[in-house]
């Protein structure tokens, strides 16, 4: 490089260089824009599933609780039964 009264002259081949070098940084910044936005994708799927996990949870948890109290009650009835003959 020479400097002339402050003006940087470059040669083509560094032009060249520089030039395709920005491109690819271009390039590079696209392609992690995409990422950023499929990873943003995927954390709001995530998110959702995992709500809606643990939603089931709360479920199962809910209907094994009124199933235990319907044997109980069953045989609660079955014993007052036979206790009254």
């Amino acid at each position: 490089m020479a400097q002339n009264d402050s003006t940087y002259c470059f040669t083509k081949s560094q032009v060249k260089v520089f030039l395709t070098t920005k491109v690819e940084l271009n390039n590079c910044k696209e392609l992690y824009n995409d990422v950023k936005a499929q990873n943003k994708a995927i954390t709001d799927t995530l998110n959702v599933l995992t709500i809606d996990n643990t939603k089931q949870k709360r479920k199962v948890k809910r209907n094994r609780i009124i199933a235990i109290s319907g044997i109980s009650a069953f045989f609660s009835t079955l014993l007052l039964l036979f206790i009254i003959k």
